[in-house]
């Protein structure tokens, strides 16, 4: 076979490779869904000043559209803290989940800066959002990191934990409650948050 058969080959190939490695993302009407199953945020609370508790909520719905617009929902009812009796107590003294169902968290990405990213890399963005509780809003800025997956799917992932102070949703009297309920000395008043999420593309 001639050389030139080679290197054609060689070049087919070579485009084939590179259109595998960078999914397109740059269309207005794509959409991800979140997978809950893959996806976990955790919070911290600390006791009495020492003793610090890593908590989660099971439940997590979210997208993701093609414009970087995204919406998270973390369901109140599905707080775990590993203890029963602390789980009911959050939710009726702390959340109100009879009447607030969820969390909600609106922000953006810019889905441009990964347009070109290949499959199995990432990147570190700056994320924008409003934490809606009931009436009440919070926002944030923090850093996270977008990694591209196969078959269209991407990971984010906070770099650092999100600090949230329970007066900026207006939680102090529903901490007080806890902290009188539990006989404790004191409860944080400021929380980290850590989340790593999963997104697919909506039409799997």
């Amino acid at each position: 076979m001639s050389n030139a058969f080679f290197t054609k080959a060689i070049i087919t190939l070579s485009a084939v490779f590179t259109l595998q490695g960078t999914p397109a993302f740059a269309s207005d009407d794509s959409e991800w869904s979140l997978d809950n199953d893959a996806s976990h945020l955790h919070f911290v609370s600390v006791k009495n000043n020492q003793i610090g508790e890593v908590s989660t909520f099971e439940t997590l719905k979210g997208h993701l559209s093609g414009n970087g617009q995204f919406a998270l929902e973390i369901l109140l009812d599905s707080v775990n803290t590993g203890i029963e009796i602390r789980d009911q107590r959050m939710k009726e003294h702390l959340f109100n989940s009879k009447t607030n169902i969820a969390f909600i968290v609106n922000g953006s990405f810019d889905l441009s800066k990964i347009d070109d990213q290949k499959v199995g890399t990432s990147s570190q963005h700056t994320l924008e959002a409003t934490i809606q509780l009931g009436n009440e809003t919070v926002d944030i800025q923090t850093p996270v990191v977008i990694q591209t997956l196969a078959d269209d799917q991407l990971r984010v992932t906070s770099v650092s934990p999100v600090i949230i102070a329970t007066s900026s949703l207006k939680l102090d009297k529903g901490v007080d409650k806890l902290k009188s309920l539990a006989g404790l000395r004191s409860i944080d008043r400021v929380v980290p948050v850590t989340f790593d999420l999963y997104l697919k593309p909506k039409s799997e």
